[in-house]
């Protein structure tokens, strides 16, 4: 990643930063894509096609950024915090939003495993879900 700093952040400025994080974190991710493919053979194309809908919303947030960088800043009346939290929520809304319109059920089941492993449905029934409640839970909501 050092090199990759060294050469893009000087030209591309916080953009090539960016690139270079990205770059090195891609060929880290191939690396290791490769070595588990040496153990479990067949797994690396799996592991691609898995990949695919993030690295969609990857590439539509900072193509979001890289389009609205510019106008960001101007109303924000220069390179200032408030263009950078700007920036970041939307790229973080973009991201978000692609990642939960291809990968739904992904995300509920991420909830559904985070309800179980917090306990939530014995401190706070009321917050889940209908899917996840038992019939004695379902009674203990209704009569509160």
């Amino acid at each position: 990643m050092v090199p990759l700093l060294l050469v893009l952040i000087g030209p591309y400025g916080a953009t090539g930063a960016a690139l270079a994080v990205s770059l090195a974190n891609l060929i880290a991710m191939l690396f290791n894509v490769f070595q588990v493919n040496q153990i479990l053979p067949g797994t690396a194309r799996k592991t691609f096609v898995q990949s695919l809908p993030f690295v969609l919303a990857g590439g539509l947030m900072a193509l979001t950024v890289e389009l609205i960088e510019d106008p960001i800043i101007n109303l924000a009346g220069g390179a200032n915090i408030m263009a950078l939290a700007i920036l970041i929520v939307v790229a973080a809304v973009v991201y978000i939003g692609v990642v939960v319109a291809v990968q739904r059920q992904l995300i509920i089941d991420l909830i559904d495993l985070s309800i179980k492993a917090l306990a939530i449905e014995q401190r706070w029934p009321g917050l889940v879900p209908a899917r996840l409640r038992t019939d004695k839970q379902q009674t203990s909501i209704n009569e509160q």
